[in-house]
Parts: structure tokens; C-alpha cells; sequence
């Protein structure tokens, strides 16, 4: 019976804390990733885990502590993953770039050139996000805390940031195309 009973208390705190708990997330942490509803299930689920649910007195505060802990291990996973990733990425890179050219040296030149020509003629804001985001690794979270925005809008910053510049090197590529007759 008593089974039972924390079931049925754990349904009761999902029914009336699972909005809540979410909106905090993507407050605190953004839209994601990760993303504040799979953050908030495994809040509940390490609360229904738990052998000693009575001897919790606030459960809103303890759902928001473990949400917290997630969401920010969850970050750590994810910024360590892209350190070596990163990390990864140079090796290859240095491996493949012990043989700069000149051609190779004038074009990535090129490309600088028209990557620093897209980020002047970006927003503020937005350049400002992605630079945030880019070159001072924040994460979404803490930009929008940083620049006072919500996570979704980091995040719609970010984006249009991003296919700027595609859209800039893009547009260069088709130039390039076109004057070389391919």
C-alpha cells in the first residue's frame, strides 16, 4: 500500500510542478539543448527513485535543485564533448596543414576578408551573440542572461548570425564560379 501511496504522491507533484519546473529550465538554461522537458522527466524520475520522499518539506525547491544539477551536467557533457571534438578537429587540421600553399594562405585570407565584411554589416546584437557564442564559447543560457534575452532568442540570433555568413561565403563561391567560367 505504501507503494502505492508514492505513486500516486509523485503522479500529484508531476501534475502540479511539470509546467513550472519547465518554464525555470528555459528560463535558467534556455530552450536547449538540453532541452527542459527531457531535463525535467529525469528530475521527476530521480525523485520517484528515491526511497525517502516523506522526509522532503518542500518538493517544488527540491525538483528545481535536481533540475538545476541536470540541466548544468548536462552543459559540462556537452562543452567537454565540444572540447574534443574541437581538439580533434585541430589535430587534423595541423596534420593536414603542414602544407600551406600560397594559394591555400590567399584564399583562406579571402574568406576572412568576407566573413569580417558580414559580421560588419550584421546587427549588433546579433554579432554580438555570435561572438558570445563563437569566440567566448557562452552557451545559449548564458548569453541570454549576460544580453538579458530569453533563450529562443539567442538562439533565433545565432541562427540568422550563422546563415549570414553561409549565406556571405556562399555568395562569394558563386562569384567566384561565375568569373572563372566553371
Amino acid at each position: 500500500m505504501r507503494a502505492f501511496l508514492s505513486v500516486v504522491t509523485v503522479a500529484a507533484l508531476y501534475t502540479e510542478h511539470w509546467s513550472e519546473l519547465c518554464a525555470y529550465l528555459k528560463r535558467n538554461f534556455g530552450a536547449g539543448p538540453p532541452e527542459p522537458e527531457d531535463v525535467a522527466q529525469a528530475a521527476f524520475l530521480r525523485l520517484a527513485r528515491l526511497e525517502l520522499r516523506e522526509e522532503i518539506h518542500n518538493p517544488r525547491a527540491f525538483l528545481q535543485r535536481i533540475a538545476h544539477n541536470i540541466a548544468v551536467s548536462e552543459l559540462r557533457k556537452a562543452r567537454t564533448h565540444g572540447k574534443y571534438l574541437a581538439d580533434g578537429l585541430h589535430q587534423i587540421a595541423a596534420e593536414q596543414g603542414n602544407d600551406l600553399t600560397g594559394e591555400r594562405v590567399l584564399l583562406e585570407e579571402e574568406q576572412f576578408a568576407i566573413v569580417r565584411r558580414a559580421l560588419a554589416q550584421m546587427p549588433a546584437k546579433r554579432r554580438r551573440v555570435l561572438l558570445l557564442n563563437r569566440v567566448h564559447e557562452l552557451s545559449l543560457a548564458e548569453i541570454g542572461r549576460r544580453e538579458r534575452m530569453t533563450g529562443p532568442g539567442v538562439g533565433k540570433h545565432l541562427r540568422r548570425a550563422l546563415a549570414d555568413l553561409d549565406a556571405a561565403l556562399r555568395a562569394s563561391e558563386q562569384g567566384d564560379k561565375c568569373i572563372g567560367g566553371d
